[in-house]
């Protein structure tokens, strides 16, 4: 009897461990936007608008963004796509997704330029370390169309594509964690009047202490000395950040970039253009 139960209980095992395994599979085939859109994001204007997400395999999914409507299959990856004609500054927009099972929605989209700020430390600075920040935190920011995104501090050996994050509205608790370089940017940018009105997306992925060559994607250095290259505070490898701080923002587009770095590189300066 004891030798039954053991079998007993080891197909018992078994079986919860199929119906975990099953769920998982499921849970996993929910559909999904990917990682990079949340809601109160700022999507590019002016530009061909790239929603992606995934969901069961050979599925179809229907996407909508405002009044306009596409249609996609999921491939066999469990991944799908979609493209929206471009669209002029302004919002909130609401985006959905449906498949028939399943509906998700992201609102208070805006529609507007999107800044990435990078580098280390002085890009890293925080407003609320700065001249002026904490004015500029005290200030009354209901009415400025700007929202914030913050990528956590980390490296990963391989690319990856959830963010570990959500955009954010400008509040005194958002602000004082934002580069004050990008904050004050920002304001700069919203000083001109064909800009004031713009909605404006702050992608804050900086790291103190770290060079150059972290942030380069893997396969992209240039041929220079072994000993010339460069690593990052905390031993962060070449690559690392990238692949944890740029890689899941790819899904979306941007206005351009913002860079500020060079400190960590200052031990080979000869090869820093080249790196750069």
């Amino acid at each position: 009897m004891r030798c039954l139960s053991i079998i007993q209980a080891g197909f018992v095992l078994a079986c919860c461990l199929a119906i975990s395994n099953i769920a998982a599979a499921t849970a996993e085939a929910n559909l999904q936007f990917s990682s990079a859109f949340t809601s109160g994001m700022v999507l590019q204007r002016q530009l061909p608008i790239v929603v992606t997400g995934s969901g069961s395999a050979a599925a179809k999914v229907n996407v909508t963004l405002g009044s306009q409507e596409r249609r996609a299959q999921i491939d066999a990856d469990g991944n799908w796509r979609v493209e929206f004609d471009s669209l002029t500054a302004g919002g909130p927009y609401t985006l959905t997704a449906s498949d028939g099972t399943d509906d998700v929605t992201l609102d208070e989209i805006l529609i507007g330029d999107v800044w990435i700020f990078s580098g280390q430390s002085n890009m890293q600075m925080r407003l609320e370390e700065v001249d002026g920040g904490a004015a500029a935190i005290a200030e009354n920011l209901a009415q400025i169309p700007i929202r914030l995104l913050i990528m956590p501090k980390a490296g990963a050996e391989t690319p990856q594509a959830v963010l570990g994050t959500a955009w954010k509205h400008c509040t005194p608790e958002s602000l004082r964690q934002l580069s004050a370089v990008a904050w004050f940017f920002a304001r700069h940018l919203h000083q001109s009047p064909e800009l004031a009105t713009i909605p404006l997306g702050l992608v804050d992925t900086s790291f103190g202490g770290t060079s150059v060559e972290g942030w380069t994607p893997a396969g992209t250095l240039p041929n220079i000395p072994p000993d010339q290259i460069s690593g990052s505070l905390f031993g962060i490898p070449s690559a690392h950040l990238y692949n944890r701080m740029i890689a899941p923002l790819l899904a979306c587009k941007v206005k351009g970039v913002v860079w500020y770095q060079g400190e960590s590189n200052a031990g080979a300066p000869q090869v820093y253009a080249s790196l750069l």
